[in-house]
């Protein structure tokens, strides 16, 4: 076999293993596009999920698909040559993109579609004027009427409130030996400790209203804290946590109520 007979494959196959290579890093990115572009309000968080929930998955199955192949020919045309590890490469990235896709759509189906989690679900704190006109001025979807009476919207029968109970029998109110204003005090400095902020603090009537947002996306869930006083002393703080868009939380607002309660217990006691 002459060296141009062997060449042109070679070539050829460096040129795909470099296609399969553009095509895995440029699925990451799609992510990253779409999650700035809706942090940044340069798209709508519809537009820019859809992007990737969507478009995502078929972007990183092509890549796998243009990677595999492109390994395969590395490895029966020229075993020793560089491309081998650029084509395992161009597998292993849109590989991971997808592990990590099965990963989101696992916990999201492991949990219930709620949006509204309240440590109180009898009489779940109420939010502060101030911040009911910061969600209707930045277009947010979802009522802050508590849903916990109503039945799913996936069409369960059961009240919201049980699917909560069910799923997170651990979100209660938080019983603290300490008095309502230096539980007050140990709250505000947890919700900032939590990198929150504060759109809302009454020390005398036990209120603070915080406003949580997220890296990806700039998804923002409200918060609200009520202190009260406990029969026979202490307090009883209750926290609400609630989605601004978005039926599903995907279990981001009771982790950010167990995040606020190890906080707060850790500065009380």
């Amino acid at each position: 076999m002459t060296e141009s007979e062997r060449g042109l494959p070679h070539y050829l196959r460096m040129a795909l293993v470099l296609l399969a290579l553009l095509a895995a890093v440029i699925v990451p990115l799609i992510f990253v596009f779409g999650a700035f572009t809706v942090k940044f309000n340069l798209l709508s968080w519809r537009t820019g999920l859809d992007l990737v929930v969507t478009w995502l998955p078929r972007a990183a199955f092509s890549a796998l698909a243009l990677g595999i192949l492109s390994f395969v020919l590395s490895i029966f045309i020229r075993p020793r040559g560089r491309g081998l590890p650029l084509a395992a490469l161009a597998i292993v990235i849109p590989g991971a993109v997808l592990f990590q896709a099965a990963q989101i759509k696992a916990a999201a189906q492991a949990v219930p579609p709620i949006h509204d989690i309240s440590t109180d679900m009898q009489n779940p704190p109420h939010f502060s004027q101030a911040l009911i006109a910061l969600r209707e001025a930045s277009g947010a979807e979802n009522s802050l009427d508590y849903e916990g009476k109503s039945v799913n919207r996936d069409g369960d029968p059961r009240q919201v409130s049980e699917l909560q109970r069910q799923a997170y029998p651990d979100i209660k109110p938080i019983a603290l030996n300490a008095e309502p204003q230096a539980a007050f005090d140990a709250a505000m400095r947890a919700a900032q400790s939590l990198d929150w902020t504060v759109q809302y603090a009454d020390p005398n009537a036990g209120r603070i209203d915080a406003t949580d947002s997220s890296f990806w996306f700039g998804f923002k869930d409200d918060v609200a804290i009520r202190i009260s006083l406990a029969q026979g002393g202490g307090s009883i703080v209750d926290v609400r946590s609630v989605s601004r868009v978005g039926v599903s939380d995907i279990g981001a607002n009771v982790e950010r109520i167990r995040a606020f309660r190890e906080a707060l217990t850790a500065r009380i006691s």
